[in-house]
């Protein structure tokens, strides 16, 4: 959770603990504020603390400087598949905090129990159970279709490379391990891409592709590459 105000502080309500806490995120960077996932039976801690599962070897990955932090835990949680995060909400109460508290501050306006019922209806449902040992659905379109998306991908990120102040080469035909060369100055990228037409950033990635990343190596990720295309750029560290 953001820290607020100058203080960089986490939220202080007066009662720590019990608190439902349903998080939301622009779509796509700036779109409407869609709910992403909740935490049930949440308590709120005083302070910023390094994540507990650090106390058990490196099973939780570590930022560039250092350590994760969280001011927030609970006994349960629901992460909202990207396919299903169909729920908008109003950002009008977000602009002066980055959390908003709608029940249980005996606070009792409109948009408040509005947003109120609108998370106890959304924990209410139960969430679709996960296996995690099947296997995934390998789906290959036909050629054709795959092959528009791939242009389509392509195109994009050119475009981008572009606007970014890049010179490219295409290097989809030389088997390197990446489709396009860019260059600004004496700085280079090797770009791999990767276009699917779903919203969703589902991708193939071959062992050739993998083996040949290293540090000027980059994933560009287009999805919806033939309507309203958006692009994830990736190092190999963001990949794995």
């Amino acid at each position: 959770m953001p820290p607020i105000g100058k203080q960089i502080r986490p939220p202080q309500p007066s009662l720590r603990n019990g608190w439902l806490v349903v998080f939301v995120s622009a779509k796509g960077g700036s779109g409407p504020l869609t709910v992403v996932g909740w935490y049930k039976n949440a308590s709120f801690l005083s302070k910023y603390e390094p994540r507990p599962d650090y106390g058990q070897g490196n099973l939780v990955p570590r930022t560039p400087n250092g350590k994760y932090i969280h001011c927030l835990s609970a006994t349960s949680g629901h992460l909202v598949d990207p396919e299903h995060r169909t729920v908008q909400i109003s950002g009008a109460h977000f602009r002066r905090a980055p959390i908003v508290y709608v029940k249980g501050v005996g606070k009792d306006d409109e948009w408040r129990k509005t947003l109120a019922a609108l998370a106890e209806r959304l924990v209410a449902v139960r969430p679709q159970s996960i296996d995690y040992a099947r296997k995934p659905k390998i789906v290959f379109p036909d050629a054709a279709h795959r092959r528009k998306v791939e242009e389509a991908a392509v195109e994009f990120v050119k475009q981008h490379l572009t606007r970014k102040g890049y010179a490219w080469e295409d290097k989809q035909t030389s088997n390197c391990g990446y489709d396009l060369l860019a260059k600004k100055g004496t700085a280079q990228l090797h770009v791999e891409v990767k276009g699917t037409a779903s919203e969703v950033e589902h991708f193939f990635i071959s062992s050739n592709e993998w083996l040949n990343s290293h540090p000027l190596w980059r994933l560009a990720v287009v999805s919806n590459a033939l309507e309203k295309p958006t692009l994830s750029m990736l190092t190999k560290t963001q990949l794995e």
